[in-house]
């Protein structure tokens, strides 16, 4: 069990880099990194989206609804941005909100199970919630498509650097609580 939660969150920690380097060329370069990152962003999306999808399948109840629901949204962006480019002002900040939100509540979960190990649980916790509420914002505050770039960079730099510190921390502290979760999370067969 843990050997697939350790996994997740290093999927976790290359997508929040990812999200990193393409918030700060947003930041950079936000007159042409729509059209520019477009593609990129589309691929990142699908290979998310794929893996998560494949993912829900074998992870145990309380993992495979959060996989699910971020896979099929990102597989579903990214083959729209590939699919009509003007599409990708109009979803792109929804779903990377919604996406967002979903890998906040997962991470939320873990820090609760922590607690319940008697773990430092708060930390993470916190985190999450900011990680939700930068997705929350995203999904609530559409924005003009002039300061879209600049907006989108700002959130995703935002959610990146929680989501590392959350990700590096739970992956500290889930080694150390390795037969309470495989005790508490039985894997699907």
């Amino acid at each position: 069990m843990l050997k697939e939660i350790q996994k997740s969150l290093n999927v976790s920690v290359v997508t929040a880099v990812l999200c990193l380097i393409v918030g700060i060329a947003f930041l950079i370069v936000p007159d042409k990194s729509i059209a520019v990152l477009s593609n990129t962003l589309g691929i990142i999306l699908v290979i998310y989206g794929v893996f998560d999808i494949i993912n829900s399948f074998r992870a145990n109840y309380i993992l495979s609804s959060s996989f699910a629901t971020n896979g099929v949204l990102a597989l579903v962006a990214g083959l729209a941005i590939f699919l009509n480019r003007e599409i990708l002002e109009s979803i792109l900040t929804f779903v990377l909100g919604v996406i967002f939100v979903t890998g906040g509540l997962t991470k939320i979960r873990l820090s609760l199970a922590l607690n319940k190990n008697n773990e430092k649980w708060l930390i993470p916790f916190i985190i999450s919630v900011v990680t939700i509420t930068v997705g929350i914002l995203m999904v609530i505050k559409p924005i003009g498509a002039n300061y879209l770039a600049l907006y989108i960079g700002i959130m995703m730099i935002v959610y990146s650097i929680t989501d590392l510190i959350n990700t590096i921390y739970l992956k500290v502290k889930l080694k150390k609580t390795e037969n309470f979760f495989d005790n508490l999370l039985p894997i699907k067969k």
